[in-house]
């Protein structure tokens, strides 16, 4: 098979905060290919099912904290990462929920 394109293999867990982030490995990449997108095909594909499909989620990806500390926080928010963040990641499947009827203060 040939290899063509950029590949990125695998993300970073960093350990300078008590959790870890998500973050790009460009380690090596030249200047010039940094924010630029490759998608070279080799070979043709044909359509795929959307059940055959891997779509990249996150679980309540809106639960994340915007500054507030709750002295129960590690079982509040699911996330450490605002939505935004986890779109530039290249999460494309959100779980976000809505509750009706409930009076906020």
């Amino acid at each position: 098979m040939r290899r063509t394109g950029i590949y990125i293999k695998i993300s970073s867990y960093s350990g300078f905060w008590s959790y870890g982030h998500f973050e790009l490995n460009w380690f090596g990449i030249p200047n010039d290919h940094i924010g630029v997108t490759y998608a070279v095909l080799t070979t043709r594909n044909p359509p795929k099912d959307l059940l055959d499909m891997l779509i990249p989620g996150t679980h309540n990806s809106g639960m994340y904290n915007k500054g507030y500390t709750h002295p129960h926080q590690e079982y509040l928010y699911n996330q450490d990462q605002t939505v935004a963040q986890q779109l530039a990641y290249g999460i494309r499947s959100l779980d976000l929920r809505q509750n009706q009827g409930v009076a906020l203060p």
